[in-house]
């Protein structure tokens, strides 16, 4: 069920050592908030100062003032959302009263600034001719750092490709690594359809545009979805088209990446995502891009938050049918102070000296840190989808184990239907995962179900998660999607991530979890139907505490609609072709073909 127009538009606006255990109040220690740049300034403001581009351009800025007299550190954000709101203002007066210059800009094309939309591309240039310009005003001392999330993430990192001198720091949250391969655009080579379409709709005009009467229903249901923005505004979204038209991992997308250029961030970066928020694995494909990739200073102080927290920077302690306590909310405002004081102002607060990874266990509801990603500690365990997995009795006798199967195990069989694919649930197309019990969707007879034996000590599984699924169709291409659950002692069935894959996108496979191969998009291939292959799905990164008493559940389907756009299984162009045909599905998991999934359990700290 789609939600209020309300709810869908907030997040447009919002939008190793041995690892130990740590208490939040470490995040709230006195010790460094005493340090703290405190709120001893009057603001005073410019509005509409025009910044020059390169190219002639000129985009629009409101700027906050400490005072009107002196020289400051500046931090910059750019958003395509309009920078007069008073969710913008309020942080702007926030650090401008602890005597920072705040810069507020609209992007190219958006509200007040010149020039015309067009994504990701042009925030590479128009962020550094920015940063420049801010480094050089009058009320600047040359300190430049940049801050917000979701896309105002986005410009950050492309801002950063450039290596302007006076970038200082960044601290994205919520913000892509890669639009195709980490973003919001494709996941596994599927279009993340729920996102795709109202976000293109609310930002196809030069202000927020309405999505208040449309029947989204309907309308994700449009074949082909290349037409759907016709379908809903009547005219085509250049931006939106240009997205479907590059099903594959082409040098559209790869002009936009984060990869390739982590050599020039030779700046301290601090990351912060939740768990259950789209861009968590864009967070740690940046964080291990750049200690492979990046500069020595760069490695040595890049930092990472990650809560049990959707899109948002309003984090709250539950979501969906979870609380994760009050110990799970911490003072983002601070958090981000704190980094600036010390990289802007030079403030000696230590936080270089603090542990590169914050992270939440969900489950045991405790914060931990850690010093590299993957945990040192981490056992990659193998658990085995075994024994038929149909779920249409009591959840399916489909089980979970450690243990290799044998041979002759049967394999199992659905048919997928893109008429009737298997429907999202806990996600809207701000792309928040809320975890909510799936037991509706496991009555389906084409949702294959696999559960371990009821837990008799906790396990905790912090890392990221990969699945090797034997399979075959009946169809030249299809979709193969891999749920990881949490089953409590109720029975309620609560998800932690889901993953995905095309299947003409399965070679090359990727390496190991979390690291994808540079062609595996690149190439697509169909299949021969009736043949059994392997294919390597990307299920997402976690950190949850299975209780003692709980279940490790996986579900295997073809579909999870509307979150990603249904494979026709015709073989044909994507989102172009629309003859649609059922295909019938076999998961096998047997002594030559044991599917598993891969989980990386860290052992229980003594």
């Amino acid at each position: 069920m789609i939600r209020s127009t309300r709810h869908w538009t907030r997040g447009l606006l919002v939008m190793c050592l041995q690892s130990t255990l740590i208490s939040p109040s470490l995040a709230e220690s006195p010790a460094w908030k005493d340090l703290l740049s405190p709120p001893e300034h009057s603001p005073a403001t410019l509005i509409d100062v025009r910044v020059p581009m390169r190219d002639g351009v000129s985009l629009s800025a409101d700027v906050y003032l400490p005072g009107k007299e002196g020289r400051w550190p500046v931090i910059l954000e750019r958003t395509p959302y309009g920078n007069s709101s008073d969710w913008y203002v309020n942080r702007a007066l926030y650090f401008a009263r602890r005597g920072y210059v705040y810069v507020l800009q609209d992007c190219r094309g958006r509200f007040d600034s010149d020039g015309e939309w067009s994504g990701w591309i042009v925030e590479i240039e128009d962020g550094r001719d920015t940063l420049d310009w801010c480094g050089t005003r009058s009320w600047s001392n040359g300190n430049v750092g940049m801050m917000g999330m979701s896309h105002m993430g986005l410009t950050q990192w492309k801002a950063a490709q450039t290596g302007s001198a006076y970038l200082k720091a960044i601290a994205p949250q919520m913000g892509p690594a890669d639009e195709y391969l980490y973003g919001m655009n494709y996941t596994g080579g599927a279009f993340l359809l729920q996102i795709g379409i109202p976000w293109s709709i609310g930002v196809r005009g030069r202000t927020q545009q309405t999505r208040q009467p449309y029947d989204w229903d309907k309308l994700f249901r449009h074949l082909p979805i290349l037409t759907a923005d016709v379908e809903a505004t009547g005219k085509p979204i250049g931006f939106y088209r240009d997205w479907i038209q590059h099903p594959s991992y082409d040098d559209f997308w790869k002009k936009a990446s984060n990869y390739g250029h982590f050599r020039e961030m030779d700046i301290p970066i601090l990351q912060v995502s939740g768990w259950l928020d789209l861009h968590a694995k864009s967070l740690f494909a940046n964080y291990e891009a750049i200690q492979r990739e990046g500069t020595e200073r760069a490695k040595r102080l890049q930092k990472v938050v990650v809560g049990p927290w959707v899109h948002t920077d309003r984090p709250k302690q539950g979501y969906g049918v979870l609380d994760f306590g009050v110990d799970s909310i911490i003072d983002l405002y601070a958090l981000y102070l704190r980094w600036m004081d010390r990289w802007l102002k030079g403030i000696e607060n230590g936080v270089e000296n603090e542990p590169p990874l914050k992270l939440f266990m969900m489950g045991k509801n405790k914060w931990r840190t850690a010093d590299k990603w993957p945990l040192p500690e981490t056992q990659w365990t193998p658990f085995y989808l075994r024994s038929g997995g149909r779920a249409n009795s009591l959840f399916g006798n489909g089980t979970l184990s450690t243990g290799m199967p044998g041979g002759g195990e049967p394999a199992d069989r659905y048919t997928y239907n893109p008429e009737d694919p298997v429907p999202t649930l806990g996600m809207d197309p701000n792309g928040e995962v809320e975890p909510l019990d799936h037991r509706p969707v496991e009555y389906r007879d084409d949702v294959l179900v696999y559960s371990t034996e009821a837990l008799e000590q906790e396990l905790e599984v912090t890392g990221p998660i990969q699945a090797s699924i034997y399979a075959s169709s009946s169809a030249p291409d299809t979709d193969w999607t891999v749920k990881l659950l949490d089953v409590y002692p109720d029975g309620k069935a609560v998800n932690l991530w889901d993953g995905i894959l095309r299947a003409r996108y399965r070679d090359p496979a990727a390496i190991r979890a979390g690291v994808p191969s540079p062609g595996q998009f690149e190439n697509p291939k169909l299949m021969e139907p009736g043949k059994i292959y392997k294919f390597f799905i990307e299920v997402g990164v976690v950190s949850n505490v299975f209780l003692k008493g709980h279940k490790i559940r996986v579900e295997v389907s073809s579909s999870n609609f509307p979150r990603f756009d249904r494979n026709l299984n015709n073989g044909g162009k994507l989102g172009v072709d629309t003859e649609i045909v059922a295909a019938d599905q076999t998961v096998y998991h047997d002594a030559e073909h044991p599917s598993h999934i891969l989980l990386p359990i860290i052992p229980e700290r003594r």
